[in-house]
């Protein structure tokens, strides 16, 4: 599996657990949560709950929505993370 599989598949899970217990978290304790299992941006940094976040946020929804149609995980995905002053990350 290559590092985008594991990030997607990171963010997929935690969106489930986070929609079914009816939780939200902002992009930055996604990014704290991505870092402390291992995770790095594109560039080879760590997240830091800024634009990197925010897109990979928007590309694991885009995935789950339009390339393997699973549009309940993208609405968990839309639903479970937050910007800090608690508006939805990724708007559906």
């Amino acid at each position: 599996m290559d590092d985008l599989t594991r990030k997607r598949q990171f963010v997929r899970e935690l969106a489930n657990k986070l929609f079914a217990a009816g939780k939200t978290i902002d992009a930055t304790e996604l990014a704290i949560r991505l870092n402390a299992a291992g995770h790095m941006t594109g560039y080879g940094t760590e997240f830091a709950g800024e634009r990197g976040t925010y897109m990979l946020i928007r590309g694991v929804y885009y995935w789950l929505d339009k390339v393997i149609n699973s549009h309940d995980e993208s609405t968990a995905v839309a639903r479970a993370f937050t910007k800090p002053d608690g508006r939805y990350a990724y708007g559906v």
